[in-house]
């Protein structure tokens, strides 16, 4: 019997996401929820390696992906912009990767793609968005036993919450202290 990590990483949803926003969340809908899972992962993955490269010249946009900074001037609609192309480039640099890691991020950047677009363009596309994270988390179940660490951008998903023992990404984290109060340290 294959494992879901071997299908995670070479599973259809994964090993081809559609380019096309309607197309993928057409996808997801018909998608089983060990497929879900998959994509949660290979997302998960792609979000927290993105946090940490030095292959982007842009921040990973986690401030609106988390709905912290809404995406409303310009300026900021063009900051989400150019990190979609950064991301479109990176699939290509890393389409050729045969490694297991490669193409697990490879499948979460189409997923973070269209996530940040749909956040770019909140006021036609926050709905789809909406929609997509609501297919894509019905793998939550399943993708608990492949990882500890889970990255679901909150704007996309504003009712969620994380199973005990996962992580919530870093703006997260910081949403949840309060401007006021010190970071406490362990006790």
């Amino acid at each position: 019997m294959v494992s879901l990590v071997q299908r995670a990483l070479y599973g259809w949803v994964v090993g081809r996401p559609a380019k096309d926003l309607d197309a993928y969340v057409n996808r997801m809908r018909e998608a089983s929820e060990e497929e879900c899972a998959q994509v949660l992962v290979a997302t998960s993955v792609a979000a927290q390696w993105l946090q940490v490269t030095s292959m982007t010249k842009l921040r990973f946009p986690e401030v609106y992906l988390s709905g912290e900074r809404p995406a409303e001037l310009p300026e900021d609609k063009d900051v989400l912009s150019n990190y979609i192309a950064e991301l479109i480039e990176l699939r290509k640099a890393i389409r050729g990767e045969q490694a297991a890691n490669a193409v697990m991020v490879n499948a979460g950047l189409m997923t973070l793609a269209h996530s940040i677009r749909c956040v770019r363009d909140a006021d036609g596309l926050l709905a789809v968005g909406r929609a997509l994270w609501g297919e894509i988390l019905r793998g939550q179940a399943i993708a608990v036993e492949m990882t500890d660490a889970l990255f679901v951008p909150r704007l996309l998903a504003p009712d969620w919450k994380p199973p005990l023992g996962w992580h919530l990404g870093y703006a997260a984290e910081l949403a949840r202290r309060s401007p006021r109060t010190p970071r406490q340290g362990p006790a």
